[in-house]
Formats: C-alpha cells, sequence, structure tokens
C-alpha cells in the first residue's frame, strides 16, 4: 500500500497524535503532520453549524485552497459551484 501525507488542521500535539495512532491501528502507512490553518469561526464555537463551518473551512486550508467568507458563508474561491 502507498503512503498517505495527512495534514491535520492544527499544530497541536493532542489532535495530531491520536490521527497518527487511528492510522497505525488500522494499518494505513502514512505520514502525519500539523499545519496551522484558521478555522474562520469563534474561538469557542457555538452550535453544531459553526463546528462544522470550521472544520470544513480547515480542511479546505489544508488542500491549499484559499477559504474566504461570503455573503455569511464560508467558500472556496474560484470554485464553479460555490463561489468566484
Amino acid at each position: 500500500m502507498q503512503r498517505k501525507h495527512i495534514v491535520v488542521g492544527s499544530e497541536s500535539k493532542h489532535k495530531i497524535g491520536p490521527v497518527s495512532a487511528a492510522c497505525m491501528s488500522m494499518m494505513i502507512p502514512a505520514d502525519v503532520s500539523g499545519k496551522d490553518i484558521p478555522s474562520l469561526i469563534n474561538a469557542q464555537p457555538e452550535g453544531l453549524e459553526e463546528i462544522y463551518r470550521g472544520a470544513s473551512n480547515r480542511a479546505r486550508g489544508g488542500c491549499g485552497h484559499r477559504v474566504r467568507r461570503h455573503r455569511n458563508r464560508y467558500r472556496k474561491r474560484n470554485h464553479p459551484v460555490w463561489g468566484s
């Protein structure tokens, strides 16, 4: 199996460690690293919708996409469906 590279949207060892451990327990060869990616939400999110938006923003940022706030929603720039 080809080795995977996984980026966790945080530099916290308390978040990177469990991802690495999960890969090892499932026998998935992976290099797990962390990257400080802003969630663009409050430090203490309120409600599942805000938590989801923050996680989605970090996931997009980890893939190298620029995320911006648009009409009170978070969208990826230059995406044919989500925004211009």
